[in-house]
C-alpha cells in the first residue's frame, strides 16, 4: 500500500489555494499572460506566481492561528496523514 504523509502546511496550502484560488489571483494581479503561457518556468516564476506564493502563505498562517492543527473533530492535534 502507498502512503503519503501529508504535512499540516501542505494540507493547509490546499485548503486555502488550488487551481480557481490562483487563477483569480493571477487574473486580478496582472498575471493573465503568465497564466496563459504552456511554458510551466514562465507561469510558477512569474511575478504573480510570487505574489500568490506570499499570499497563500499569509492565508495559511492566519488560518493556523485561527483553527491550529485540528481536524475539525474538536479532539485537538492529530496527525494529518491519519485523517481519512
Amino acid at each position: 500500500m502507498f502512503r503519503i504523509a501529508w504535512q499540516w502546511d501542505q494540507l493547509r496550502n490546499m485548503k486555502l489555494g488550488g487551481n480557481e484560488s490562483a487563477t483569480k489571483y493571477f487574473q486580478t494581479h496582472g498575471g493573465s499572460a503568465a497564466l496563459a503561457s504552456k511554458d510551466m518556468k514562465i507561469k510558477y516564476t512569474s511575478n504573480a506566481a510570487t505574489k500568490y506564493k506570499e499570499e497563500l502563505s499569509r492565508r495559511s498562517a492566519l488560518d493556523a492561528q485561527r483553527y491550529g492543527h485540528s481536524n475539525d473533530t474538536g479532539k485537538g492535534d492529530t496527525d494529518p496523514a491519519q485523517i481519512p
